[in-house]
């Protein structure tokens, strides 16, 4: 991924944002790279937009930077994946510090199992808690992981403002 001076994009009017968009200047970091996360980050990849996929699993992170496309049953996404590995549009990591440091936009895309019909976000809290000494004032954070109303707003936030440097 390109290192550009991370924006504060919360300090945009949307205008501002569109240009940014458009000369590819805002960095994205997709966390939780596997079924739904890596598709979303090919996505943002292929709109020009610089893009670094973070995951825990070093095969998967090693086997996407050799452009070995995990995903085979994921119609459309090979030629994209493809190419934007190709053009280093895309990139893997397992180093979540350097990747969100980096970013103006994080996305969370997690694992939420159901366990006992209760669901399991403790790869979102274990996650968040990070995020709260990482992402810098102006970031924007968006949940993709599937999740129960008012998770955000009743638990998630209060993790990230944890750390007291937001």
């Amino acid at each position: 991924m390109e290192k550009k001076t991370t924006q504060n994009i919360m300090s945009m009017d949307l205008d501002e944002i569109r240009i940014m968009v458009k000369k590819h200047g805002i960095n994205v970091c997709i966390i939780g790279i596997g079924r739904i996360g890596l598709p979303t980050a090919i996505t943002f990849a292929n709109s020009g937009l610089p893009t670094i996929g973070v995951d825990i699993n070093q095969e998967l992170v090693d086997m996407i930077n050799s452009g070995n496309f995990p995903l085979k049953d994921e119609p459309g996404y090979e030629q994209l994946f493809e190419e934007v590995i190709k053009t280093k549009k895309l990139i893997a990591t397992t180093k979540i510090e350097e990747a969100v440091h980096n970013s103006d936009v994080i996305v969370l895309s997690l694992p939420t199992p159901m366990i006992d019909k209760i669901p399991d976000y403790s790869a979102l809290q274990s996650v968040a808690e990070k995020l709260g000494n990482l992402i810098k004032k102006g970031s924007v954070i968006v949940v993709e992981s599937t999740i129960e109303p008012g998770f955000v707003e009743n638990e998630l936030i209060g993790i990230i403002e944890g750390s007291g440097k937001l």
